[in-house]
C-alpha cells in the first residue's frame, strides 16, 4: 500500500471516529469507512481492501500516536462470538469538528480516471449519451408493447373459453351432452 493511501486512511478513520455519535469496532470502523469514501465518489482504490483486520492495525497505530484510545468497552459480535474492543477519538487531539474528510490521493484519482475512460468506451461504443439514453427508452416501448400485446391476447383467450363455456352449456341444456367431445 502506498504511502499516500495510508495516510488517506487514517484522515478517514479520524474523521469517521471524530464524527461519530458512539465509540466503535474495528469493523464497525471499517464499514463506515468505505461508506463514507463511496458516497464521497473517491476511487474505488480508496476504499477497496478496507477491513476489520486492517483497520483494526490502523487504530493501533492511531493509539501509538495518541490520536485514538480504547473506550475499555466491548460490543458483542454474534458471528465470531467475541467482544471486541470499541475505539474512540482521543480527547487530546485535535476537536472533532476540526477533523475533515481527507480527499483521496492525486495519483490514485488520476489512475482512477484513466482507468475508467477506456472501459465507458468499450462499453458503449461512440455513441452520445442522448443516443444511449434513446436506445434504453425505446427498448422500453418495445417492453411495454410487447406487454400489452401478451394482455390483450390473454383477455381474448379468456373470451373464447367464456363463450366455449356458453355454448356447452346451451347443448347441454338442449340434451347433446352424450354428442359433446
Amino acid at each position: 500500500m502506498s504511502e499516500n493511501l495510508r495516510d488517506y486512511r487514517r484522515g478517514l478513520a479520524l474523521h469517521a471516529l471524530a464524527h461519530g455519535a458512539e465509540p466503535m469496532t474495528a469493523s464497525e470502523l471499517a464499514e463506515a469507512m468505505g461508506s463514507m469514501s463511496m458516497a464521497e465518489g473517491h476511487p474505488a482504490t480508496c476504499w477497496r481492501g478496507i477491513d476489520g483486520p486492517s483497520t483494526l492495525g490502523l487504530l493501533r497505530a492511531l493509539e501509538n500516536a495518541g490520536l485514538v484510545e480504547q473506550t475499555g468497552e466491548t460490543k458483542r459480535d454474534s458471528r465470531s462470538g467475541r467482544a471486541p474492543p470499541t475505539w474512540r477519538y482521543a480527547p487530546g487531539g485535535a476537536p472533532a469538528k476540526q477533523v475533515p474528510l481527507p480527499h483521496p490521493p492525486a495519483d490514485l484519482a488520476a489512475q482512477s480516471l484513466q482507468a475508467q475512460a477506456p472501459d465507458d468506451h468499450a462499453r458503449y461504443g461512440d455513441l452520445t449519451r442522448p443516443q444511449l439514453y434513446a436506445l434504453l427508452e425505446v427498448g422500453d416501448m418495445a417492453l411495454l408493447e410487447v406487454a400489452r400485446m401478451a394482455q390483450e391476447s390473454i383477455q381474448g383467450l379468456n373470451r373464447v373459453a367464456d363463450f366455449a363455456g356458453r355454448v356447452r352449456h346451451k347443448l347441454v341444456a338442449a340434451g347433446l351432452e352424450d354428442r359433446l367431445p
